[in-house]
This record gives C-alpha cells, structure tokens and sequence, in this order.
C-alpha cells in the first residue's frame, strides 16, 4: 500500500487525519478518516483512463476535451441527444 495523502487539521478543537492510500496490485483507493480518535474506512473504485472513457460512451457521453493535472484527469463531456 502507498500512502498518496496524509493531512491532520485541527478545526476548532476538532482533530481530523485524513490519509489516503493507494492498493498495489488494485485500482482501490482507501480513505482512512480519524476524527477526535474514532477511524472510519472508505474504499474507491479508480478506473484507467481508458476505461472511464469506455463507461462514459456507454452512457452517449463524448469527451471533447480531456485535461491531464499533477494528481487527477478532468474530462470536459457534453451528453449526445438522441433525435
């Protein structure tokens, strides 16, 4: 596992840790929130590229434009209307 984010806040006498880890041989994401000590888990789906791509088709969503930053890919889509 890697750790991709790791951020403690202290929000008006409210510890928040927030880490963020990554699956190795998975495209799983783990959030690992603790807030004032109690830890909750959240597991997320990451897809390739490709493959949203793929789902996004599926649902007669085009891509026109794809935007690529340092930690994410921002797909800028217009829905096609069926006539």
């Amino acid at each position: 596992m890697v750790v991709l984010c790791s951020k403690v806040r202290d929000i008006n006498g409210t510890t928040i840790d927030w880490k963020v880890k990554k699956q190795i041989n998975t495209s799983q994401i783990s959030h690992e929130v603790t807030i004032n000590g109690q830890t909750e888990f959240h597991n997320q789906i990451t897809y390739s590229e490709k493959e949203y791509k793929k789902i996004l088709s599926i649902c007669k969503i085009e891509v026109f434009n794809t935007i690529y930053l340092e930690d994410r890919i921002i797909f800028i889509c217009k829905k096609r209307i069926m006539s």
